[in-house]
């Protein structure tokens, strides 16, 4: 058995900081996928890209900087990361590295080997994403037949060895929307962690076919109803600007299959992303830090001053990157407006708000 990472709860995080440490990050390691689901930003990678995508020697090689820069959290992911063949090779050698590994993988592809081989060497945890309890619900959504069946199997698996579960999350779309508390209960009483999140992403390539999949700003308006959201003012405060840069973005880091530092995904005004293969990752981690404050800046320059801030509950770089590759750029913006004329309505009836900070 790998010897699992000892790991300490209570890090003194400002001194982190300082030091530049990534402390956790995520590692896709390929964009291919065995499902085609309707909702997903990687659907469109074209096949000359994949040809590109880092080979088992390269992956190593960048583990190996991960390590060094003192990395204690990776999330591997895809596309679907037990479609590589060498997955279990790089499990094994970041479990190697003293490196805690979560798996976010929709399960389809679980064997009774590999999940014999989890059970010795225990992930930190599994993610994975249930969209529907409907089988019918489930396989449209994915864009494959059987594709249900094959979830509730590897889902049966896991639960049998006593794998560690993170999460099972679901995304609140316009065809599931009426599943959404049937799959809620039937994975708490699993004794698992549930979220469900109205927020879909515009492809990586560009393209807003996901985005209208995703919920009307009324309707989710409709469902933070149900779920007694809006019977308390929710705000971000007004330190957006430095959650941003003083929190995930200082410490979580997105290395996409071809070797480079995802940046562009989270900042979409950086010039590129930066390219890792055969440079120092801590190196190129601080030039990322060092820049961070002006694209930062320039991202919220549409955001930081407006009067809806405390009710949007969004990142600004996110809404910044909706507005360039979709015409969605005032979803949220909507959405934070229904909230607001949602609490006048509430403040007539003298409901007395709590200001809590997400």
């Amino acid at each position: 058995m790998i010897a699992e990472t000892k790991y300490i709860h209570a890090f003194n995080y400002t001194h982190l900081f300082k030091k530049q440490i990534p402390l956790q990050g995520c590692l896709e390691i390929t964009y291919l996928c065995n499902h085609r689901c309707i909702h997903c930003s990687i659907i469109n990678r074209n096949h000359q890209r994949r040809k590109k995508e880092l080979r088992f020697e390269q992956i190593c090689k960048i583990i190996d900087g991960l390590a060094q820069a003192g990395c204690l959290w990776l999330v591997l992911t895809g596309g679907e990361p037990f479609i590589r063949r060498d997955f279990l090779d790089i499990y094994k050698y970041i479990k190697r590295k003293g490196i805690l590994i979560t798996i976010d993988t929709n399960i389809t592809l679980l064997t009774h080997e590999i999940v014999d081989f989890l059970e010795d060497n225990p992930p930190h945890g599994v993610e994975t994403t249930l969209f529907s309890l409907n089988k019918q619900t489930f396989d449209s959504i994915t864009g494959i037949q059987g594709s249900f069946d094959r979830f509730m199997k590897g889902l049966n698996l896991l639960l049998e060895h006593k794998i560690p579960f993170s999460c099972i999350r679901t995304p609140t779309l316009k065809f599931n929307k009426d599943d959404i508390e049937d799959v809620k209960n039937y994975v708490e009483g699993l004794g698992i962690h549930f979220y469900t999140y109205h927020q879909v992403d515009c492809t990586i390539d560009g393209l807003d076919i996901p985005l209208k999949l995703a919920l009307s700003p009324e309707e989710v308006i409709e469902r933070e109803l149900e779920m007694g959201i809006l019977d308390r003012e929710t705000s971000r405060s007004n330190g957006c600007e430095d959650d941003c840069m003083s929190h995930s973005m200082k410490e979580a880091f997105i290395i996409n299959p071809y070797g480079e530092i995802d940046v562009r995904r989270v900042i979409p005004c950086f010039p590129s992303n930066i390219d890792i293969r055969n440079r120092d990752f801590l190196k190129c981690w601080r030039y990322f830090l060092n820049h961070l404050p002006f694209y930062t800046k320039k991202s919220l320059c549409d955001c930081k001053n407006c009067s809806l801030l405390l009710l949007c509950k969004q990142c600004a770089t996110h809404i910044k990157l909706k507005s360039i590759r979709s015409k969605f750029s005032n979803y949220y913006c909507q959405i934070a407006a229904l909230r607001k004329e949602h609490q006048k309505n509430f403040s007539r009836n003298g409901t007395q708000y709590i200001r809590i900070k997400l």
